[in-house]
Order: C-alpha cells, then structure tokens, then sequence
C-alpha cells in the first residue's frame, strides 16, 4: 500500500511540474492547428568562463531569461503526415523531422478508437498508416531525445514537457526494465534541461527550478531551486519573482549568496555585485 502511494504522489509531483512549465491554454497539435513549427538553431551553450579576480565560481548563466521562439516549418508538418516514412529517414540528421513526427504521433495517438498501446497509431481522420517502430524503441517521446542530442532547443524544451510523463507511465509499470527506462528518461530530461537554462530558455529555467524543488530527479534539492530560478528574478513574471522570494525564504543567507555567486559569478543579474537577497 505504502509503495503504491508512493508511485501516486510521484505522479502529481510530474503533473505540477508539467503544469507549471505549460501555462494555461497550451492546445494540442493537429492536423488542423498551425502546423509543427520548425526546430530551433542549435543553442550555443556558453562555456565556463575563468573566474573573475575574487570569484569561487565563473557564472553559471550568461544573459537574463528569455522566451524561444520559433518560426512555423509547415512543409515538415505536411510531411509528416503525407509521407511520414520518408520524413523518419531524416530524423536522423534533421531535428525538425523528429519533433515533426513526435507531433503527429502525439496527436494520432489520442483519436479515439485507436490501437492500444503508448505510441500505436490507427488510420483515422487526417491520420497516416504508420509504425511508430520503425523509429522508436518504446516510445514516441524518443523523437524528441534524438532531435534534442543533435542540437534542438526547440526539441529539448518539448522533451521537458514530455518526458516526465512517459517516466511515470514506465515507472508504475513496476518492473525493472520500466524502472530503469523511466531514470535514464529523466536523466536526459535533467541534461537538456541544464543546456537549456544555460542557454537562456526562461521556460527550462522554470522547469529546472520546479523540478529541484519537487524532487524529480532525487531528492529535493531548495538550493539549486533557488538558482535555476535566480535568472528569472529581472526578465521573468510576477509569479517568477514571488517563487524566488518563497524559494530564497528556506535558505540561509550562505546559501542563497553562494547560489546567486555560481549564476552570476561577482556580478548579479542586473549588472551589479553578487548579494544574499
């Protein structure tokens, strides 16, 4: 009984996660809708700077948070749909391809009457004949890793808001192979989200502060809450800075100085010196 409530209360941790990254209104993906929009450039991740004369630590995030944005890629939306096997032979070394085909598998997914199964796809509506495993080992989410590994930021933030999800379909499957797919799942879900942040991605920030916080990848972690959340503190909403405040509230003064030194190095998001508050 303890173990299953266990798994449950898993389970909402995601879906707060999940919501709180979303927003409200986020539409599903159809046929209909305005086509997948095109993968982003590969994000130029910067490296460690060396550290300013009296600083432990060179900064963590180089720029304050910003929204990505990304412009619509209706021919890989088409494809997608007109002829999926040969968009599959593209994901390869197309990131776009993949998220084109995560999307369209997401949405033939949920039409009703469809095969059973977490990535089977039945021919209804605008939907194609198409067999999920031709590019995916177990699940479609796996579009969305390959296209996030050849350099898509576009791809890592969509596999943020996938993955702990399918983590958990896995996870309460309660075998050993379930299991061990669900960590590597959120391994990666960690990796991309770390790439994203750095990148400057306002919406990974959000993801890594709530995920640390909740426990998502381990034990709940305040301190690296309060610092994926530090960026958002000039660039983000009112909601991102009264979540700062809360997360800054359970840590000591040490702590909060340290975190906003390992983001900003000797200077804080607003171009002045490192401070505690």
């Amino acid at each position: 009984m303890n173990r299953r409530t266990g798994l449950i209360g898993v389970a909402l941790v995601t879906v707060l996660v999940s919501a709180w990254l979303r927003g409200p209104g986020t539409p599903e993906v159809s046929p209909q809708a305005e086509p997948a929009p095109a993968a982003a450039a590969p994000p130029v991740v910067r490296a460690s700077a060396a550290p300013v004369s009296g600083c432990a630590t060179p900064a963590l995030f180089s720029s304050a948070a910003r929204p990505v944005t990304t412009a619509p890629d209706r021919t890989l939306a088409q494809l997608a749909y007109s002829a999926p096997g040969a968009l599959a032979a593209r994901v390869g070394t197309e990131p776009g391809a993949g998220i084109a085909l995560y999307q369209m598998l997401a949405y033939c997914s949920a039409v009703p009457n469809r095969d059973a199964g977490p990535v089977a796809v039945a021919p209804a509506a605008n939907c194609p004949v198409f067999d999920p495993a031709t590019v995916v080992r177990r699940h479609r989410v796996e579009l969305l890793q390959q296209a996030a590994r050849l350099g898509s930021l576009e791809a890592k933030l969509l596999y943020l808001d996938a993955a702990p999800a399918v983590a958990d379909e896995f996870r309460l499957q309660e075998t050993d192979d379930g299991k061990a797919y669900a960590r590597a799942l959120l391994a990666d879900a960690e990796a991309f989200g770390q790439d994203a942040a750095h990148a400057g991605s306002a919406e990974a920030m959000r993801f890594m502060s709530a995920a640390y916080a909740s426990g998502l990848f381990g034990p709940a972690d305040p301190q690296r809450a309060y610092l994926f959340a530090l960026p958002l503190q000039t660039a983000g909403t009112i909601a991102d800075r009264t979540r700062l405040a809360e997360l800054g509230a359970r840590l000591s003064e040490a702590q909060r100085r340290a975190a906003r030194q390992q983001a900003f190095g000797c200077q804080d998001a607003d171009g002045g010196p490192a401070h505690a508050s």
